[in-house]
């Protein structure tokens, strides 16, 4: 599925570079929510994040936190 998004973004960003439009995507892969975590939230917090740590399933050795995302969005809206 990201395969597919990552090259719908590269051929949109190729066709309206023109333009001066630029195209960008996010995709993270597991992010610390209360939906992708359900009953886990149920844990005392340092037991979650202990259970969330996912060793060689994660590049970072844990999940990602929504901040992470937020702030890349709040760039990619940004001027900068």
């Amino acid at each position: 599925m990201k395969g597919a998004v990552n090259q719908l973004t590269n051929e949109a960003a190729m066709d309206l570079a023109r333009s001066g439009i630029r195209v960008n995507t996010l995709s993270p892969a597991t992010i610390w929510t209360r939906v992708t975590m359900g009953d886990l939230l149920e844990l005392p917090p340092e037991q979650q994040r202990r259970m969330a740590k996912g060793g060689k399933d994660y590049m970072l050795n844990r999940c990602g936190e929504p901040v992470e995302c937020a702030s890349v969005a709040l760039f990619l809206l940004s001027d900068d």
